[in-house]
């Protein structure tokens, strides 16, 4: 199958409602795969999939929001969908609401909790998030480190 008709097919079941297949399709039109990128296109399917309670679609919607791709930036917004995705336990999600709590952009800033949340997106198998977690360590104290690391194995965020 080539990618015109993966589109076709994405567009026929994400205009049924299927989270998944709106899911790519946004994917399709945020990074111009086949077609105009078009980041509120984007945007639109992937709010589709996120009312669907679908994680890694409120995770890259909680990306656009803080970066205002394709809607105006709102960090509100942001948080709002990556408390949503972290609750189900997405690592990007994680990493999106860790981010977050690191700047102090929708929610307040908290290391300790940006640090956990980044050690929770590192452990669901989000390695390239070492980096984040090696950054924002030289910043906190002994203290603050211990603390963030004192994770239930339960936990999500």
């Amino acid at each position: 199958m080539n990618l015109r008709e993966a589109l076709r097919w994405y567009r026929v079941a994400a205009e049924r409602g299927d989270p998944n297949a709106e899911e790519n399709l946004a994917g399709f039109y945020f990074y111009g795969k086949d077609v105009h990128r078009d980041y509120a296109q984007a945007a639109d399917w992937l709010r589709k999939a996120a009312e669907q309670n679908d994680a890694p679609a409120q995770a890259v919607l909680a990306y656009i929001y803080s970066n205002g791709k394709g809607v105006p930036r709102d960090f509100a917004e942001a948080a709002k969908w990556a408390h949503r995705s972290a609750d189900q336990g997405d690592p990007q999600g994680q990493a999106e609401l860790a981010s977050l709590y690191e700047r102090g952009t929708g929610v307040p800033l908290d290391y300790v909790r940006a640090y956990r949340l980044y050690l929770l997106s590192f452990r669901g198998g989000n390695e390239g998030i070492k980096s984040k977690m090696d950054e924002l360590s030289r910043i906190m104290s002994p203290r603050q480190i211990m603390e963030a690391t004192k994770v239930d194995a339960t936990a999500k965020r």
